[in-house]
């Protein structure tokens, strides 16, 4: 882009576990975990650059509330994933 900056994005739905981990007085640190952030780093390794990816449940969520337009990709096998994907 212009800008010089390149990116892919990867966006699952669901509910992530957000706070603080670690011991008090050493290290803590605070992170986002859980299948959906998984899954949401396993569609952005599979987006190109400029590239936004997204799972059935975020296309369902926002399909047509939506002004930007889904295409449905083949089904991809995510890593820790047993069921392939279904994947826009």
């Amino acid at each position: 882009n212009a800008r010089g900056v390149e990116c892919a994005i990867g966006s699952s739905t669901g509910l992530p576990f957000c706070g603080a981990l670690g011991s008090p007085g050493k290290r803590v640190v605070y992170t986002g975990t859980g299948s959906d952030v998984v899954r949401a780093a396993r569609l952005m390794q599979l987006a190109s650059y400029g590239e936004v990816l997204c799972d059935e449940e975020t296309h369902a969520a926002t399909g047509r509330k939506s002004p930007h337009r889904f295409r449905a990709l083949p089904r991809f096998k995510l890593k820790g994933y047993d069921v392939p994907a279904r994947v826009f």
